[in-house]
């Protein structure tokens, strides 16, 4: 299979390893998505085999209006793209619209944990059609047996990802507070013993555990 993979940053490298790892041609356009890819990103797209499969990644950006409007000038009805960028879940489920007024396909989705690592999930969203177009391909990258499609509604995937990082955030907040409190106290503590109480404490939940146990198909 012949791959398409548009981004930059850790997430595109370890996609870019794991796809070819796995025996398929990856043909990559690098760099950022804050633009319309112009006339480089049209011969890419071109060289990609019918229906394209093309994935997008970039942790500094959001997929731009522009770029989305540069695609769609070369895709066709039956494309699918995996969206992996910094977009939210409004932006998503706008994309999604643009993509699907001309019958090409759209996922937002994003990684819990390193590619690299068995424990890593994949989380995405999007119709069901394309999930079970797509499905077989990310159960291999995830390592097989966890995907886990959260709706049929674009957007769920990023909605996901923005509220666990927010969760994590504040139980970080909470940590420290109680690192500080312990190491401030009249004890008298040693601030590397106190740094040891925590050494088991995991600081970022596995989001969707619970769900897997349910199935990789999880309608939010």
């Amino acid at each position: 299979m012949k791959i398409g993979l548009i981004g930059q940053g850790l997430l595109h490298d370890q996609l870019s390893g794991r796809l070819c790892h796995l025996g398929n041609e990856v043909l990559t356009h690098r760099g950022s998505v804050g633009g319309d890819g112009g006339e480089s990103l049209h011969d890419f797209v071109e060289q990609l085999p019918v229906p394209r499969i093309i994935f997008v990644t970039d942790p500094e950006c959001e997929l731009p209006g522009d770029f989305i409007h540069g695609m769609l000038a070369i895709l066709a009805a039956g494309d699918l793209v995996l969206d992996a960028t910094q977009s939210d879940h409004q932006q998503s489920k706008r994309n999604a619209s643009s993509f699907y007024d001309l019958l090409v396909g759209y996922m937002d989705f994003w990684i819990d944990g390193d590619l690299s690592e068995r424990s890593s999930q994949i989380f995405v969203s999007g119709f069901d059609d394309y999930f079970e177009m797509v499905f077989p391909l990310l159960d291999a990258i995830s390592n097989e047996g966890n995907v886990v499609h959260l709706s049929t509604k674009a957007g769920a995937g990023h909605y996901a990802r923005d509220t666990l990082e927010a969760m994590n955030a504040e139980i970080l907040k909470l940590y420290q507070g109680a690192a500080y409190e312990l190491s401030n106290s009249d004890f008298e503590m040693d601030p590397s013993l106190v740094k040891s109480l925590f050494r088991n404490v995991d600081s970022k939940p596995r989001f969707g555990r619970d769900l897997m146990a349910g199935g990789s198909s999880v309608e939010a």
